[in-house]
């Protein structure tokens, strides 16, 4: 017979699990036998020979049968093992047992383990988990937003990684007694609503990692003896006051609720509901993320005995409002007041010689900071995000600055730049859309990519004649009337003054070789261009979307290009390299032989296209997001390239000849009438991909075949012609359905 045991364990936990009513057999330890019915009852264990596991194990558990488990489990048939593995949303409750067994086919096998985020969003409200379990993977309690309370197994040694992340409104925790590792994040978000706001750790406990308390509402957490502290266990913890050690720890000892190494010279954490602190006279230095998360600390002097900070070390402090720097500190390590959003004041040290990468990221209050010419380099995103920052000078002292560095300042009008700084670093002012007035460095030589994208009050762009490198996007949407490119710069990067809106005039004075893609694009205002003679070559985009610029001149003596009638060609007029797009009207010339890649890209106000028997091949993209009434394709025009008419708008385009078509060629263009090729065989790749306008087509009776996706995403489309002959494939629509397919 098998013995049944009920769990007094679970009355003093007070779970109750709810089943239909039963009878019952329960003997004691002295062997007698007692008899009764019940219709609640606590976690039962059925087990066939009990002196083979220890009562230590079947302490807290049951056996359910595999058919009636609100639990998944994967089965190990060697072992006689189980490890649950998920649960069934329509059987599981507010209150779960994890039970020591289940029986499957007869067979029972003892649950050891939990798998990796096997009860993630779970319904859960009350938890018990047999005592035969010694592993729970990470995530497996994650995101149990209902999830109060759990009992832990007694002999689980292991709280694993983030195990009860956002698990929002767990306010009880029972321990295992035999726990010895608190994983990283393992009980972020415990509330502990009403309950004992302090914790006292098992005697077992030996390691704590990084976060393992992760916004926990404990005031008061015990450390036993000899257990070691990786990182900052306790960043978050915003209403802990007090940390305590054993006296006789080997590793820490607490000083004013603060914990600290053994001989009191360095804070390793002040708890984050302190709202003052008492420094020992034996302190050097404060450790990484010492004050983190400080939920209570409105104003803090270091004292002058400190030498040293940690990194991050005033991280997240979300009530600081005023901090005093001893003078003995000479560096301000990585991520120092990192969102510090309440920060106003800061006081630095006269002798300081480094800001570090994101020291004051994200610190919003800080209107204004007086930087001591004492120091010499500034890190990555030192001052990212400091929304009110309104200027700033940055002492000649200072011979590096990171990149990023002032990127996203909102506010930011003035900046000082120092005289020693040859580069302007990547993005240092990016989306600084306030900034009026940058000094520069007289012999400044290189400003980098994005250096001042989308500073869209920047009216003046002072380039000093010591340039020789501006980089991709550097002035991108900028505000400046006038552009001029000193004749040291040597180098231009791609979309480097595109979108500057306001500019009326660009002079280029520089012996620059290239004008990149898109590099003066989207310059809405631009009315005249001057291209000087190094250069030899022009992106058919430079000057793209440049909606008032109709003429573009080329300086004599150039060796590639020529300007005629204020359109640029190259030497023998085959090939147009930039027509003006402020024009409404273009009449290409009989010499032109080969419509380039790109060359009409963007050019919203035409009138008319006229293109000459002379015109052979017209290249990718070369008419793309055009916008135009009419557009033929003349008969002598042997090919079109690849999304040639893409994003284009043409009511009628008509092609009078046999002109071979290229992929995606019509890819989201706006189109009422279209006359394909009277001589058309093959349809290419996409031909008609996303062209929602289309209503009908008529393909010539030369098409045998119509392949998979031509109308693909061709949401309006209702009807196609073809010839008798004609194959259309089933998957050629995709998308519209219903597609009429008339035969002649």
């Amino acid at each position: 017979m098998k013995k049944k045991i009920i769990l007094a364990s679970l009355v003093v936990a007070g779970f109750i699990a709810t089943f239909a009513e039963t009878k019952m057999v329960v003997y004691t330890n002295d062997g007698k036998k007692s008899e009764f019915y019940v219709s609640k009852i606590d976690s039962v264990c059925f087990v066939d020979e009990p002196d083979t596991i220890s009562l230590e194990l079947l302490d807290g558990c049951q056996t359910v049968k595999y058919a009636d488990s609100e639990l998944m489990f994967t089965f190990n048939e060697d072992a006689k093992t189980a490890e649950v593995s998920g649960f069934d949303k329509n059987k599981i409750g507010q209150d779960l047992v994890v039970p020591c067994f289940v029986e499957k086919d007869g067979e029972e096998y003892m649950v050891t383990s939990i798998a990796k985020a096997a009860l993630q969003q779970a319904p859960v409200v009350n938890m018990v988990i047999g005592n035969t379990v010694t592993s729970i993977g990470d995530y497996a309690f994650s995101y149990m937003k209902s999830l109060e309370k759990i009992v832990f197994p007694k002999n689980l040694e292991v709280l694993s990684y983030f195990l009860c992340l956002q698990t929002n409104k767990l306010y009880d925790v029972t321990l295992p007694e035999k726990l010895k590792v608190i994983k990283y994040g393992a009980l972020d978000c415990i509330n502990i609503y009403g309950k004992t706001k302090k914790l006292e750790l098992p005697a077992t406990v030996e390691r704590i990692e990084d976060r393992a308390f992760g916004s926990t509402d404990y005031e008061e957490i015990i450390i036993p003896k000899g257990c070691v502290l990786e990182d900052c266990p306790f960043y978050g913890c915003g209403k802990l006051k007090k940390i305590v050690v054993d006296p006789d720890d080997p590793n820490y000892t607490n000083y004013d609720g603060c914990l600290y190494n053994k001989d009191l010279t360095v804070l390793i954490c002040c708890p984050g509901g302190k709202s003052t602190v008492e420094f020992p006279s034996t302190i050097k230095e404060i450790a990484d993320y010492g004050f983190a998360t400080n939920d209570s600390m409105k104003t803090i002097e270091l004292p002058n005995i400190i030498t040293k900070l940690g990194k991050y070390v005033f991280d997240q402090g979300r009530v600081f409002e005023s901090i005093v720097l001893p003078e003995s500190i000479t560096e301000l390590p990585e991520g120092t007041f990192y969102s510090c959003y309440r920060l106003r004041n800061v006081t630095l040290p006269a002798n300081l010689k480094l800001i570090g990468e994101k020291a004051f990221l994200g610190v919003d209050s800080m209107t204004t900071i007086t930087i001591p010419n004492t120091v010499e380099s500034i890190g990555y995103k030192a001052f990212t995000m400091c929304d009110k920052l309104d200027s700033i000078v940055i002492p000649n002292s200072v011979k590096t600055v990171g990149k990023e560095t002032f990127t996203e300042c909102p506010s930011l009008r003035y900046v000082a730049l120092p005289e020693g700084l040859d580069t302007i670093p990547e993005r240092i002012f990016f989306a600084c859309k306030k900034l009026e007035t940058v000094v520069m460095p007289k012999e400044v030589k290189i400003i980098s990519d994005y250096a001042f994208q989308t500073c869209q009050s920047l009216k003046k762009i002072d380039i000093p004649n010591t340039v020789t490198r501006i980089g991709e996007n550097a002035f991108g949407s900028c505000a400046d009337t006038v552009i001029v490119i000193p004749n040291s710069v040597k180098s231009i990067g791609k979309n480097a003054f595109n979108g500057c809106s306001n500019a009326t005039r660009i002079e280029i004075l520089a012996s620059i070789t290239s004008l990149p893609y898109r590099v003066f694009a989207g310059c809405r205002a631009l009315e005249s261009a001057f291209i000087p003679s190094s250069v030899t070559s022009i992106d058919a985009t430079a000057f793209s979307g440049c909606e008032k610029l109709k003429s573009i001149e080329v300086a004599k003596g150039n060796p590639k290009y020529i300007s005629v009638d204020g359109v640029v060609f190259n030497t023998d007029t085959t090939e147009i390299i930039i027509y003006p797009s402020g024009v409404d009207t273009i009449k290409i010339p009989e010499t032109v032989t080969t419509i380039v890649s790109n060359l009409f890209y963007g050019f919203r106000n035409l009138k008319s296209v006229s293109i000459p028997a002379s015109v052979k091949t017209i290249e990718s993209g070369a008419f793309s997001s055009i916008s135009i009434d009419t557009l033929v394709i003349p008969a002598t025009v042997e090919s079109v390239g690849d999304a040639a008419f893409a994003s284009a708008s043409i009511k009628t385009l008509i092609f009078e000849g046999n002109t071979k078509l290229g992929e995606n060629m019509f890819y989201r263009v706006q189109i009422t009438n279209l006359t394909l090729p009277s001589s058309l065989t093959e349809i290419p790749e996409g031909l008609f991909s996303e062209t929602n306008s289309l209503v009908s087509v008529v393909f010539p009776a030369s098409v045998t075949s119509i392949p998979a996706n031509t109308f693909r995403d061709c949401w309006n489309l209702q009807k196609i012609t073809v010839s008798n002959d004609c194959e259309v494939s089933e998957d050629a629509f995709l998308s519209p359905s219903h597609v009429e397919i008339i035969r002649y």
